[in-house]
C-alpha cells in the first residue's frame, strides 16, 4: 500500500489588515528577563534587610524583602547560604512571595513578614534540638519553596494564632 502524500502547505495569502498593524506598531522591543541573583547580590539584599531590622522599618515591604529575610534567618539557622535562591531561584521566590502576600494575607506585607518570623523561631528551636540530640543532618531544611509555595507551614501557623485566640494570649 503506497502512502499518501500531504499536500504542500498553502502559501501566505496577502493580507492587507495584518501588514498595516504590524507597520504602525513596529518591532516589540524584546522582553528582558532580570539578571540571575548571584551571591554577591544575595549578601547585598541579607545586608538591606539587617539595615531594616536593625531599624525596624517596614514600611513599603516588598515581596524581595521578605525574601531577603528568608535568606537571613536560613543563614542564622543552618550556618549556611540558601543556595536555591541563587540563579532564578530568587526570582521564582519573590514571586511566590506575592502571589503568598496577595492570595493569603489580603495585600499585607507586614503580616506575611510576622509568619515569616513565626516559621523561623520555630524551625531554630527544632533545629537546636536536633543539634542538642546528635541528630545532624537530619531533619528537613526549611526552604523558600515549602515555606512560600507549600501551605503546610502556612496552615501550622494560622493554627497556632486560632489557638492563641482560644487562650486568649
Amino acid at each position: 500500500m503506497a502512502r499518501r502524500r500531504r499536500p504542500p502547505p498553502p502559501e501566505r495569502r496577502p493580507n492587507p489588515a495584518a501588514d498595516a498593524v504590524d507597520a504602525l506598531v513596529g518591532e516589540l522591543p524584546a522582553k528582558r528577563k532580570p539578571p540571575a541573583m548571584t551571591a554577591a547580590r544575595l549578601a547585598k539584599a541579607v545586608v538591606g534587610i539587617q539595615r531594616r531590622m536593625k531599624e525596624r522599618d517596614w514600611e513599603n515591604l516588598r515581596p524581595s524583602d521578605i525574601v531577603a529575610a528568608h535568606a537571613w534567618c536560613h543563614g542564622e539557622t543552618y550556618g549556611a547560604a540558601d543556595g536555591d535562591l541563587l540563579g532564578q531561584g530568587w526570582g521564582n521566590a519573590c514571586r511566590a512571595v506575592g502571589l503568598m502576600i496577595k492570595r493569603e494575607f489580603a495585600g499585607d506585607a507586614e503580616e506575611a513578614l510576622g509568619f515569616l518570623r513565626w516559621a523561623w523561631e520555630r524551625e531554630m528551636r527544632r533545629e537546636k534540638k536536633r543539634r542538642n540530640e546528635g541528630q545532624d543532618g537530619e531533619g528537613r531544611r526549611l526552604t523558600w519553596s515549602f515555606l512560600f509555595r507549600k501551605k503546610f507551614v502556612l496552615t501550622d501557623y494560622r493554627v497556632e494564632l486560632g489557638r492563641r485566640q482560644e487562650a486568649g494570649r
